[in-house]
C-alpha cells in the first residue's frame, strides 16, 4: 500500500473532514486526499485576513476548484492581536491560533 493509499484510508475512516487550506503544497495534498476519499463529505477552509495576499487567495480558490472540494472562506483577525503585531518569532503561532 502506498503512503497516499494509507492517507486516503485514514480520511475514509474519519467519515468526514475539514482541511485547513492555505493553497500550499501540504494543504493541497491533504485537500486532494480528503476529496478523493470522501468527496462531498470533505471541505477545505481558508482563513482570510489582511495577512493573506490576494494572489494567495486566488491560488487557493483555483486549486480547490481543480480538486473539486467544497471551499469555504472564514474571516480571521490575527492582525488585530497585540501579540501578532509585535512581529517576533512567535508571530506564526499567534496567526495559527487565531
Amino acid at each position: 500500500m502506498s503512503d497516499y493509499d494509507a492517507l486516503t484510508r485514514w480520511f475514509r475512516d474519519a467519515g468526514s473532514t475539514l482541511v485547513a487550506f492555505s493553497g500550499g503544497v501540504d494543504s493541497t495534498l491533504l485537500a486532494k486526499a480528503a476529496f478523493d476519499s470522501l468527496a462531498g463529505r470533505s471541505v477545505a477552509v481558508t482563513a482570510v485576513s489582511a495577512s493573506l495576499a490576494p494572489r494567495e487567495l486566488d491560488d487557493a480558490r483555483e486549486l480547490a476548484a481543480k480538486i473539486g472540494i467544497a471551499h469555504r472562506l472564514e474571516t480571521s483577525s490575527e492582525t488585530t492581536l497585540p501579540q501578532y503585531l509585535v512581529n517576533d518569532s512567535n508571530r506564526c503561532y499567534h496567526c495559527k491560533t487565531e
